[in-house]
């Protein structure tokens, strides 16, 4: 795995100026002290890469023989082609399928169900990575998102294990399209290509409802994937979420019952980099010393949809 986050440091106080908020209030309700943003000439396609390259800092030979290459991102390059494509070629790994997967910050776990199905049927060995600029479609004036996320990307190689003890044990997913108006960006495609209105062409949210679904499923849905897995709650030596917030995430470890220590909170340095958000913490808890081998991990998301995620695995 490997992971990456632009080097420009974006302070509270500089999303707070165009919005009625004091920087003391977006650290007080979110936990965030700082987020990454990408310069504008920066695509997702290039910050998947630096994710890439990162990995292969980490573990030299980690492309070799790579099967496929799926890229879960709510903010393309383009509408076409798709964002894994163009990595593909700045990787130049052609004649492999790449492919994106859409379903907001749960997008690279509902990956992993892809990758973890295609590695046991057809022993492939699948490079998926997570990526958004979500700078790019953010509201600088609205106080509830603008300082809630970052710009990031996270890579990681999923490939047929030996080990019957380790590995992805459970992952359970699940879509609630019904509440699909919680969390949109409008504008943009088919239904509404362009707006006279601004505004639509960037990402809303209903934090308050978003919350409350957050809190109310996430907490069933994990504990139906500790049971898949045979494992209970109290097993697991890491909880690796999406970073909506670490309020948030504070939270749903007390309704958990989990001890804040075992949720890392990495966000509170680079926000919510959305699909990016679960392998950026991957990294982060492989780089604490949180990954034990032989210890359950615990991943779970959830995204725009709205869309949930859930999973156990074993180092």
């Amino acid at each position: 795995m490997g992971g990456y986050v632009p080097p420009d440091v974006i302070s509270n106080a500089y999303v707070s100026k165009d919005t009625d908020k004091p920087p003391e209030w977006v650290t007080e309700r979110t936990g965030i002290e700082e987020r990454r943003f990408a310069g504008c000439e920066v695509p997702t396609s290039t910050l998947a890469l630096h994710a890439v390259v990162d990995m292969m800092r980490r573990y030299p030979n980690s492309l070799d023989g790579v099967s496929m290459i799926m890229l879960a991102t709510s903010t393309p390059d383009r509408p076409q082609p798709s964002t894994a494509a163009i990595l593909q070629a700045k990787l130049d790994l052609s004649g492999i399928p790449a492919l994106d997967i859409n379903s907001v910050c749960t997008g690279w776990l509902f990956g992993l169900n892809i990758a973890a199905a295609l590695t046991d049927a057809r022993g492939w060995k699948v490079l998926l990575v997570g990526a958004d600029k979500y700078s790019s479609i953010l509201n600088p004036t609205d106080p509830t998102t603008m300082p809630l996320f970052g710009d990031g990307a996270g890579a990681v190689m999923i490939e047929p294990g030996t080990d019957p003890n380790s590995g992805l044990l459970s992952l359970e997913t699940a879509t609630e399209g019904k509440l699909a108006e919680l969390v949109t960006v409008k504008a943009g495609g088919s239904e509404f290509p362009t707006s006279p209105n601004p505004l639509d062409h960037l990402f809303r949210m209903k934090g308050r409802q978003v919350r409350e679904f957050v809190l109310d499923r996430l907490p069933l849905l994990l504990d139906d994937a500790c049971a898949k897995a045979r494992v209970s709650i109290a097993d697991l030596s890491a909880v690796i979420c999406h970073q909506a917030n670490p309020r948030l995430l504070g939270d749903l470890a007390a309704k958990m019952g989990l001890s804040p220590e075992l949720v890392p909170t990495p966000g509170r340095l680079h926000g919510n980099c959305a699909a990016a958000s679960v392998p950026l913490t991957l990294v982060a808890a492989q780089d604490a010393g949180m990954l034990v081998p032989g210890r359950p991990v615990a991943l779970c998301a959830v995204g725009g949809g709205m869309s949930l995620a859930a999973g156990v695995y074993v180092p």
